[in-house]
């Protein structure tokens, strides 16, 4: 919320229902349907604008003195996890976390930032809270040689068991990784596989250091158990728990 308790629109998503009504960063949502938006009623407030896609909600929106009424109709909307856009002659992409849709958006954003004309990539893992090997492999995968990404010891192993290659094919371009404190997980592997390759530079402060592998089981009642079953290291250098990546 924002001082005076309002809905305020944070970031707009591209081709969302929000950018199609022209809703804007900066806007302040003061009335979803009959509702007032108030600090009192501002979860509920939330809660009202959530519904099932092709329904509609009407927001009352407050644009510095110019107040409108948009009449929105909701739908399916896909989260972006990797944007990216130029500074310079250097594509710069930003990755939030790594989901199973991260690897599409990312290889999409980069193949338009190389064929812009791109001289150097910068990754942006900072507070990138981590996600699935799955996902991070399949990137390191495009922009690593031949060789292993991840492995993983088990607690009745003392041998690591590589859990994902890379092939040959790689990115040819300087480039850069940022991080900071609140990079976790996979952002740290990824942070890691690139510095153990010499592909990149880490830069700027300590990582979170959480470099252990989880798996859910589901139970008959509907409820599941989230385990550590694993510690997963980068591809040459010591698992990094507790102890974090370095710039």
């Amino acid at each position: 919320p924002d001082p005076g308790g309002y809905i305020l629109i944070d970031k707009v998503y591209a081709d969302s229902p929000a950018a199609v009504s022209e809703l804007a960063r900066g806007d302040l949502i003061i009335k979803v349907d009959e509702l007032a938006v108030t600090a009192e009623s501002y979860e509920s407030a939330v809660d009202a604008l959530k519904g099932e896609r092709g329904t509609t909600v009407t927001v009352m929106v407050r644009r510095g003195s110019l107040e409108k009424s948009y009449t929105i109709t909701r739908r399916k909307v896909e989260v972006p996890t990797a944007e990216g856009h130029m500074i310079g002659n250097v594509g710069y992409i930003r990755i939030v976390q790594f989901n199973d849709n991260t690897p599409d958006q990312f290889f999409k954003v980069m193949d338009q930032l190389m064929d812009n004309g791109a001289q150097a990539l910068v990754f942006d893992v900072r507070s990138n809270p981590g996600g699935t090997i799955e996902s991070v492999g399949k990137i390191l995968d495009k922009l690593l040689p031949e060789g292993p990404i991840i492995s993983a010891t088990y607690r009745n192993s003392t041998t690591p068991q590589v859990l994902i290659t890379s092939d040959a094919e790689e990115v040819k371009l300087p480039m850069a990784v940022l991080i900071n404190s609140k990079s976790a997980s996979a952002a740290e592997l990824f942070a890691q596989a690139l510095k153990d390759y010499n592909k990149a530079k880490a830069i700027g402060v300590t990582t979170y250091g959480k470099g252990s592998m989880q798996e859910i089981h589901k139970l008959s009642d509907g409820s599941a158990l989230d385990f550590t079953v694993a510690r997963y290291n980068p591809p040459k250098s010591p698992n990094f728990e507790g102890i974090g990546v370095k710039p």
